[in-house]
């Protein structure tokens, strides 16, 4: 009886402990489709497209695009370390200081800082990488990069000053650099999933397919599609702006 008992308890554990797990990962997925935009809205000047294709474990990629009084806008896009609801969780806190601090700064260094200081000691030993970037109608364009992967301007990858993702120093210092677009010049920005979609073989997409799709590749749906092809490991995002000359609609 006392085998039996003991049975029976280690048996109703596990299908609790699933149950929980999957109610964990339905919570998830819904706040994670809620902080992923599904439109986006209009930018004087450009043409964007963004896609994101999740995993099959839930994880933390997130991106984000704020329209401007003036006609600028803020693009941002970032990964949070982990997968499940805490990382869900953590990124409805960066939107949300994200958005936040958009109102009241055109800066993105000054935004990264806001959000690093938000977040220290609140990640649970965790990071987030994190690149905002404010575009002006013009073709001017203000960068600050957060650990993140740099963006691609057409086929060449821009070079940024590196610094700590956010969540690790909260006196980390975040630099702002400038990159000036020409009429049809595509700036990409993308997560790590795409760069290190894995074959069958095990070989990485890595940075030389990277620069030639994303130099051949005008839609972001395009890119995650390629990369979920060659073989999806973690969730892949996508984001494109294509500066438009005068006169022709965004």
């Amino acid at each position: 009886m006392a085998v039996v008992t003991a049975v029976w308890r280690y048996e109703r554990e596990q299908r609790l402990r699933q149950l929980r797990d999957a109610e964990e990962f339905r919570n998830a997925q819904e706040l994670q489709r809620i902080l992923i935009p599904s439109d986006q809205p209009a930018l004087r000047g450009f043409a964007v497209t963004s896609a994101y294709r999740p995993a099959q474990e839930v994880g933390g990629d997130f991106f984000q695009i704020i329209p401007n009084p003036d006609d600028s806008a803020f693009v941002a896009i970032g990964d949070v370390s982990g997968k499940g609801l805490r990382a869900a969780m953590a990124v409805s806190l960066i939107v949300g200081a994200l958005r936040t601090l958009a109102e009241v700064s055109t800066d993105p260094a000054q935004v990264l800082a806001g959000l690093n200081r938000r977040l220290n000691g609140r990640l649970g030993g965790g990071f987030a990488t994190c690149l905002v970037a404010l575009l002006q109608p013009d073709g001017r364009c203000v960068i600050a990069n957060a650990g993140h992967l740099p963006p691609f301007l057409n086929a060449h990858q821009v070079d940024l000053t590196g610094a700590l993702p956010l969540g690790l120093n909260p006196n980390e210092r975040y630099e702002n650099q400038e990159v000036v677009l020409a009429p049809g010049d595509r700036l990409t920005l993308y997560t790590e999933g795409l760069l290190e979609a894995r074959d069958s073989k095990g070989e990485l997409f890595g940075f030389e397919r990277l620069a030639e799709l994303v130099g051949n590749t005008a839609a972001a749906e395009d890119a995650v599609a390629a990369g979920a092809q060659f073989g999806q490991e973690d969730d892949i995002t996508v984001l494109t702006v294509t500066l438009v000359p005068c006169g022709v609609p965004a």
